[in-house]
């Protein structure tokens, strides 16, 4: 069973304005240009997870090629000490004439702003848009949005019910962010039926492991045919199981 269904999280359309002009992860932050600049923030080890993070990286790609005055900064930490790090010297950085857009890629990142918002203002300039969040803040140069995962979920379901023919697995990052939890129930309104639910951690500090879902892939391709993956980096270490081996579960995602 080596075909993967991809029903979930058709994100092409990315709506941050901006245009990519350098990819990197290390400690430095972009250097002060006259254009106007976007910092976007992807997930620790999300980048390759052949979902969520590079459906949003594709819509970033697109806009370089339409829009060319305006410079965007792609950081792809390996870990949420680096990504705090990164947001950290960001938020240090004295106010300027150059408007700039800090985006949090992930809802993992919501602690965390919440943290060093509270230690630090916003300088005019400067402006966060919080992705997978629900909450309004006073301050009006802090935006969320959220796109909910239950449709895409839910027909995900329904690919399981037509081709599964034991319990579907579902794997998730963590048991603490809501916009899992919302794909969990999508998937499983779908499927019409009971599910297995397994977490690869407590919270949301500990799940990015694409080795280790690598190594629990033999063990979940004996118990289960489809297996329904929302743990963000840890994606491609199934996606990775499902490509060496040939009889591998049928994923979604």
């Amino acid at each position: 069973m080596h075909n993967t269904f991809r029903a979930i999280l058709a994100m092409t359309t990315f709506l941050v304005t901006g245009a990519l002009s350098s990819c990197n992860h290390t400690d430095e932050l972009e250097p002060e240009s006259p254009a106007p600049q976007i910092v976007f923030l992807f997930s620790p080890g999300g980048l390759g997870d052949m979902s969520y993070n590079d459906r949003i990286l594709e819509g970033v790609q697109r806009f370089k090629m339409e829009n060319g005055d305006i410079d965007i900064y792609i950081y792809s930490p390996e870990s949420l000490q680096e990504a705090e790090k990164i947001f950290a010297d960001w938020l240090e950085r004295p106010q300027s004439s150059i408007p700039v857009l800090f985006v949090l890629g992930s809802s993992d990142y919501e602690p965390m702003a919440e943290l060093y918002l509270a230690e630090h203002d916003l300088t005019p300039n400067k402006s966060i848009l919080l992705f997978e969040s629900r909450k309004q803040y006073k301050d009006e140069n802090i935006h969320t949005f959220q796109i909910s995962m239950f449709g895409a979920s839910y027909l995900a379901g329904v690919c399981a019910r037509k081709c599964s023919e034991m319990t579907p697995l579902v794997l998730l990052a963590n048991n603490t962010d809501s916009p899992i939890n919302i794909a969990k129930d999508g998937f499983i309104a779908g499927y019409g039926s009971d599910c297995d639910v397994e977490y690869l951690a407590d919270d949301w500090t500990g799940y990015v492991s694409a080795s280790l879902a690598y190594r629990k892939m033999s063990d979940w391709a004996v118990d289960y045919d489809f297996i329904f993956p929302v743990a963000g980096g840890s994606n491609a270490g199934i996606y990775r199981y499902s490509r060496e081996f040939e009889v591998s579960p049928y994923l979604a995602g």
